[in-house]
């Protein structure tokens, strides 16, 4: 569907006038993934035969190749509906001499209609930056792949935009594409013209405002958005930010339990609130309440969420293997007292007593 006649594009509630941007997630790839299992009690991936890993809205593939080049005993697949994004994907894949990475120009519904598109099994099934952005349909569609390809032990990985930290941008995005639709400006102009007229509502007093800090710092950075990322983010028909509880009720649909979030500090419970909120949450006897009171109280704007098909029940003796099994590897950076990581919860500072032994 077009908009004017020379508005921004949409195909099926998606912009295509311009490609999502290229960007590289290194924890899509079999070891990050694996470690996160371990750290949250489940079997590494099995390394002793070839890895069947799938991307369900794949962009312009470069995490898919990444993943490809790292290892030739891991088979690569990866579908988009964006014809640009599977250009792209293709030129990455022939450019950098990749013959176990495969990728299609085909939507959610194709593939699950069609099982000769892509892999009849697979290990690992790849939703990052898709979920939220698509209609209830194709999320069902999504449910479906994984119900008929996900061998048993595997494992799904699906990042998604929250609604405890993204609710409020809901009608805003709305606003944005009904001004972008309707003004037959190109789309990099459509855009920008849609952000500066939520702007002056803002500027004008509107009621909805002032925003919570985390989506007021997101509507700050409208006017100055890449519109790679931008149009993807806020124009799309189908924009609907999520809670835990659906996407687990989507996943144990199709026999997936979750496991954890791959962010390696999550298995720490003493991270999971400030030590006031703390109690509420390790309190709560249901896990899946457990993660709500976590969103809700550090206001969570996305999720990276591990799930299973079927949860182990492994020994101690097991599990300390497993643990035992994993390798740190340096990459030869400065760490300085006082260095912070990133957690939910806020920046910690890294106890140089800790860490610097294991870095020499």
């Amino acid at each position: 569907m077009r908009s004017g006649a020379f508005g921004p594009s949409w195909h099926d509630g998606y912009v295509v006038d311009v490609p999502y941007i290229d960007s590289m997630n290194t924890s899509l790839c079999p070891a990050y993934l694996s470690m996160a299992a371990v750290l949250h009690g489940q079997p590494p991936i099995d390394q002793s035969r070839t890895l069947v890993w799938a991307e369900l809205g794949s962009g312009s593939g470069l995490s898919a190749c990444m993943v490809a080049a790292a290892d030739a005993n891991v088979e690569v697949w990866g579908c988009d509906v964006n014809p640009a994004h599977v250009e792209r994907s293709r030129q990455i894949a022939l450019a950098a001499l990749l013959d176990n990475c495969d990728f299609d120009l085909a939507n959610f519904e194709e593939v699950v209609g069609d099982t000769r598109r892509g892999p009849a099994e697979v290990d690992v099934v790849i939703v990052h930056g898709v979920y939220s952005w698509i209609s209830r349909q194709n999320q069902q569609h999504i449910a479906e792949f994984i119900r008929q390809r996900l061998r048993p032990g595997g494992l799904v990985y699906v990042s998604y935009e929250v609604a405890t930290g993204w609710a409020s941008m809901v009608p805003l995005a709305e606003a944005m594409r009904l001004h972008a639709s309707a003004s037959g400006l190109a789309l990099d102009e459509a855009f920008a013209h849609a952000a500066r007229a939520v702007h002056g509502l803002a500027d004008a007093g509107a009621r909805y405002f002032p925003l919570s800090q985390p989506e007021a710092t997101q509507f700050a950075n409208l006017l100055d958005a890449d519109i790679n990322y931008a149009a993807h983010e806020y124009l799309g028909e189908h924009f609907r930010p999520v809670m835990f509880d659906e996407v687990v009720e989507m996943m144990e649909s199709v026999q997936c339990s979750y496991v954890g979030s791959i962010d390696p500090t999550d298995h720490m419970s003493e991270y999971w609130a400030p030590p006031q909120s703390l109690d509420l949450v390790t309190g709560a006897t249901d896990p899946v309440l457990r993660q709500l009171l976590r969103d809700l109280i550090v206001q969570r704007p996305l999720r990276n969420d591990l799930f299973r098909r079927g949860l182990a029940t492994p020994t101690p003796t097991e599990q300390s293997g497993w643990l035992q099994a994993l390798s740190v590897v340096g990459l030869g950076k400065e760490m300085q007292e006082g260095s912070e990581v990133s957690i939910p919860l806020g920046d910690v500072a890294l106890d140089v007593g800790f860490f610097r032994p294991i870095m020499e």
